[in-house]
């Protein structure tokens, strides 16, 4: 008796480990965020939030925000970084006008709200702003962290 619960445990277990894989599997995948063929690059920006804090060079994190302008105006922005704990992501402005890198600024602060990064405060926020003749139309906060943050809470309670 003893014998068959301990193989039935243990098909469980399999069992719930094979789930564990596909589903880490399914999570892993890249987003289907594209940027259509006729999009046009109007900027980007790249910061590295450790960069004065690793010793090994594979340990180094980049942040990278673009911004694209399609035929139809309309603005793509879209994040990416080599982190495992950030998703590519992007989202969609409508606009009825052309912009030019001087119509976005993207700001990049730390968790704390700082500018200034520090080893214990490194930047984990970008805030994007696009504007028509000095007037920001739209604004919004990327957070490259997010998916950590969101594990220490659920960790925490």
């Amino acid at each position: 008796m003893k014998h068959r619960i301990k193989i039935l445990l243990l098909a469980v277990l399999i069992a719930a480990l094979c789930n564990c894989m596909l589903m880490i599997g399914m999570t892993k995948k890249k987003e289907n965020n594209t940027i259509p063929k006729d999009a046009s690059l109007i900027c980007e920006e790249t910061v590295s939030p450790n960069k004065d804090y690793i010793t090994d060079e594979k340990d180094l994190v980049n942040y990278t925000v673009r911004v694209y302008q399609e035929k139809n105006n309309d603005i793509i922005v879209y994040a990416e970084s080599n982190s495992p704990l950030f998703d590519e992501a992007q989202y969609i402005v409508t606009c009825d006008h052309a912009i030019t890198a001087d119509d976005v600024q993207i700001k990049w602060t730390t968790l704390m709200g700082s500018t200034e990064a520090s080893e214990k405060d490194e930047i984990g926020l970008a805030h994007v702003s696009i504007s028509k003749d000095g007037e920001v139309f739209n604004e919004k906060t990327i957070s490259f962290v997010a998916k950590a943050v969101n594990a220490v809470t659920d960790v925490i309670g």
